[in-house]
């Protein structure tokens, strides 16, 4: 009797010296110092290697330091031993790794233990269909070549773009001289005729709106519809010169990670749009990924991702696009994971493909679209400024490239003015009744907007001084 007295002392002491370490080891896991947790789990699991809760914290503290293959091992034993919170990690990091298909059935798995916690069953059963759609996805990658790729700060992304003779890409806030909207993005037409953007619906997240051009400013806006916007957020629109095929992202239930490229055209017949379609992978990834444009003088396409970058970077992959899509058709699994992650851009290319000198032209010409880098643009008195960042008023610079880009398009439509002037010269007769409604046309918005740009020169002026007075 004495001796089961000391034994069940010596197992209180045991039980109470674990409770105590057990305490500690999830002190440094909820601190966030997971090298120092993962030693401690890693004692305890010496002396209680089947326990439930200690293969969860040793897993997850394999995760956070990057050791994936203790991680899968040791979260698959507390699976096991019936810990659904298990199930979720596992679930979580097959899907990083492109593993669809476990990571659905891990979902599932919590599901099963879940099913009286009707708001909690939906968020996972979204991440069961992401699972699926992913796996579907994986079965249809598009053989793409890319080029090439660029890691760049977020806040540059579009200035990064070189989209020649396709149209400009810009920050709302910028177009618009706005502060609201932040990372909402506009594009303008080749022909500066209409623009596409994303701004904020009234609180309802981003939603995508068109404007078309007047002779003074544009007309009203106009919401592109319940076809492309959703309760979710649409941003990055691009328009290819066919004024009928839009591309855009988003990050509605029909995306797999946060942000996904979808396309879809404008119905003439109908006046709508028609149903979006994913453009699947390696175009979508589990992270945000957006801003497909296309530079179709140099026959390329460009795409921006968040895919393995720090928390500012993006990376920008630009490819070649096919006439229509091919797929990538492959038995090993292994191969086309990577495919699809985009982990090495030569597997997409075939051997002794050289693409060096169309990533030089590219980048030689001047950029699209592009106002002047340097310019003299006088202030006041022998104040001159040469360069966009010499201005200290934000609104002024705004209004300065306004001015630019105003100046751009009546030098644009000058010279288009002048060529149908020359064709109707040389032009049959039948064919001149026509050229000259287009010619009277062309010189009505000549001589309507032909003042803008100095007064949008001279409203950059006085903003700009106003701005250093008050310094």
């Amino acid at each position: 009797m004495k001796r089961l007295f000391i034994l069940g002392i010596l197992f209180i002491q045991l039980s109470a010296a674990f409770s105590q370490t057990y305490e500690s080891a999830i002190a440094l896991f909820a601190n966030e110092n997971y090298s120092e947790a993962k030693t401690a789990f890693e004692a305890l699991l010496k002396k209680t290697p089947n326990n439930a809760a200690c293969n969860l914290y040793y897993g997850l503290s394999c995760l956070r330091t990057g050791d994936l293959t203790n991680a899968e091992k040791y979260l698959k034993i507390a699976s096991a031993k019936n810990n659904a919170e298990a199930n979720i990690y596992l679930g979580d990091m097959f899907f990083r790794q492109y593993r669809f298909s476990e990571a659905k059935d891990y979902y599932d798995a919590y599901l099963n233990t879940i099913k009286n916690d009707p708001e909690l069953a939906a968020v996972y059963q979204l991440k069961a269909d992401k699972a699926k759609l992913g796996d579907s996805m994986l079965q249809r990658i598009e053989n793409v070549k890319i080029i090439d790729s660029l890691v760049v700060n977020k806040a540059e992304l579009l200035d990064t773009y070189r989209l020649h003779e396709s149209g400009q890409l810009m920050w709302y806030n910028n177009f618009f001289n706005t502060k609201g909207n932040v990372n909402a993005a506009l594009y303008q037409t080749e022909r500066g005729n209409r623009v596409l953007y994303a701004r904020d619906a009234d609180g309802a997240g981003l939603d995508l709106f068109s404007r078309t051009k007047l002779l003074n400013g544009y007309d009203d806006e106009w919401n592109l519809g319940s076809t492309v916007n959703s309760p979710y957020d649409e941003n990055f629109p691009f328009l290819q010169n066919d004024g009928l095929t839009l591309y855009f992202a988003s990050t509605g239930e029909n995306s797999l990670g946060g942000y996904d490229l979808f396309v879809t055209r404008y119905n003439l017949a109908t006046n709508s749009y028609l149903i979006p379609e994913n453009l699947g992978m390696p175009f979508n990834s589990p992270d945000n990924d957006y801003m497909m444009a296309f530079d179709e003088k140099n026959g390329v396409g460009w795409f921006a991702s968040d895919r393995n970058q720090p928390v500012g970077k993006a990376v920008i992959y630009i490819f070649l696009p096919n006439d229509e899509k091919k797929i990538l058709h492959n038995e090993n699994l292994a191969y086309l994971r990577n495919r699809a992650k985009i982990t090495c851009i030569a597997e997409t290319l075939n051997a002794n493909e050289n693409f060096s000198n169309l990533r030089k032209q590219i980048f030689s010409e001047n950029k699209p679209n592009e106002l002047a880098d340097t310019f003299l643009f006088v202030i006041a008195g022998e104040l001159v400024y040469r360069k966009l960042t010499d201005f200290k008023s934000d609104i002024a610079r705004s209004t300065f490239q306004k001015a630019q880009l105003m100046e751009r398009q009546l030098n644009e439509m000058k010279n288009q003015l002048e060529n149908k002037r020359m064709e109707y010269a040389s032009a049959p007769t039948s064919k001149r009744q026509q050229m000259s409604a287009e010619i009277l046309s062309l010189e009505k918005q000549v001589m309507t907007i032909r003042k803008l740009p100095a007064e949008t020169y001279l409203n950059a002026r006085n903003e700009e001084v106003l701005f250093l007075t008050k310094q």
